[in-house]
């Protein structure tokens, strides 16, 4: 039996902040010409690449801060990538299935 693996979509917020701060950090290291400011904007653009995240309007996730569950509503939030974890996104859109009345009542009567 082969194992399912879920890939996570690309969050466009996170990645144009990393794109932001080490583009930030280039310019600056060629202006100084020194390596520090390219180091420091590719350090802080990894972290709030992990570190930002984004719930969908008809979802919900809980954040797990350590011990202490917190519900986040649709939107964006941040995340310390050590302390904190969020849970599967729960849909809550509405579903609609339809249903005969002949197989409603065959599968209620035989239980």
């Amino acid at each position: 039996m082969m194992s399912r693996i879920e890939v996570v979509p690309i969050n466009r917020v996170a990645v144009t902040a990393f794109v932001i701060c080490a583009g930030a950090g280039a310019v600056l290291s060629g202006l100084t010409r020194h390596p520090a400011p390219a180091i420091a904007g590719g350090l802080i653009g990894v972290y709030l690449l992990f570190a930002i995240k984004v719930v969908q309007q008809w979802e919900k996730v809980a954040l797990l801060r350590l011990g202490v569950t917190l519900a986040c509503a649709a939107g964006i939030f941040h995340v310390v990538p050590v302390f904190e974890t969020i849970s599967n996104h729960i849909d809550q859109r509405v579903r609609v299935h339809s249903v005969t009345a002949e197989s409603t009542l065959t599968a209620t009567r035989f239980r």
